[in-house]
């Protein structure tokens, strides 16, 4: 692997094919890589390197495959900015940066079905992707969206922390990729 920090917000990763092997990254499922563990694996390795701390951060990536089975990825680290959030079971109020995504934690099908069915009918475009995990007594759904929602709320939904979409990417099931757009029309 090799590392070329640009700026304090700019780095340029090369990966040979013997690399994308060692972090298990296949050059055909990219789609949105930042939500992978394997990314962060060789953002701690860019930190201790070359000192690009990615960690905490939102950041946008730019992936580039080679015909030899290796990749060039080049790495923005994009402004943070604070604000009040609160969490996926709790009341209680945070500061946290900002995603790029809002996450929110519904217990019932039905529930995730009438909030994509409100915002279907409001015209909404942005990303709507539905997963399913397991909470620790339940099965929870969780609606990715772009956008807050007030609809969300009005049927049960819980907002969860900024954070959380990592973790609903890397440990969840995807149900839809398209959810507003196909599961509103079964609400």
């Amino acid at each position: 692997m090799e590392l070329i920090k640009i700026s304090t917000t700019k780095l340029k990763v090369m990966l040979s094919a013997d690399d994308m092997k060692k972090y298990e990254l296949d050059p055909d499922g990219m789609v949105d890589i930042s939500t992978r563990s394997a990314f962060w694996r060789i953002m701690r390795v860019a930190r201790e390197r070359c000192g690009f701390d990615a960690e905490g951060g939102r950041v946008f990536v730019k992936y580039y495959p080679e015909r030899h089975g290796g990749c060039e990825m080049f790495v923005t680290k994009l402004g943070v900015s604070e604000h009040i959030d609160s969490g996926c079971t709790s009341g209680a109020a945070r500061s946290r940066y900002s995603g790029n995504y809002i996450v929110y934690s519904f217990g019932s099908l039905s529930e995730v079905l009438a909030t994509c069915r409100c915002l279907r009918e409001s015209k909404y475009r942005g990303v709507s992707r539905l997963y399913i995990g397991d909470s620790t007594d339940r099965v929870r759904y969780y609606l990715i969206l772009e956008k807050e929602s007030y609809f969300a709320s009005e049927n049960y939904g819980h907002r969860c922390c900024d954070t959380y979409y990592h973790v609903i990417c890397e440990h969840g099931s995807l149900l839809c990729a398209s959810a507003v757009e196909l599961l509103g029309k079964l609400g």
